[in-house]
Parts: C-alpha cells; sequence; structure tokens
C-alpha cells in the first residue's frame, strides 16, 4: 500500500504492525493518487521446510 502525506495515519491505522519504508519516485498514494512518500507494508518470509516423503525418498 502507497501512502502520501496526508493519509500515512489512515494506512498504519489499517494494517496491524505494518512495515515502513520511503517510497520510490512514481508511486502514487493508494488512496487519493496524489504522489506516494511512504510504502506500509506486512513483512512475509516463506515458511521453508522440507517434506519427510522427500528426505526418505533422497536418503534412501
Amino acid at each position: 500500500m502507497w501512502a502520501c502525506k496526508k493519509h500515512v495515519t489512515k494506512a498504519i491505522d489499517l494494517l496491524d504492525v505494518p512495515h515502513i519504508r520511503k517510497a520510490p519516485k512514481g508511486m502514487h498514494c493508494s488512496f487519493c493518487n496524489k504522489e506516494a512518500n511512504l510504502n506500509v507494508y506486512y513483512s512475509h518470509k516463506p515458511c521453508k521446510f522440507k517434506n519427510k516423503k522427500n528426505n526418505l525418498l533422497k536418503t534412501s
């Protein structure tokens, strides 16, 4: 979600514990289409696990 200075608080309220970074030039606010100042987002790291069945096949 991109937010201009006017809508930063609204963006933070909508997301539960968001991460915030400075927006690159050319991005637009998700609320009003003005130039965005911040990128408000969730951080997600994919879960890395190995399938037990595949591990058994590899070791056999």
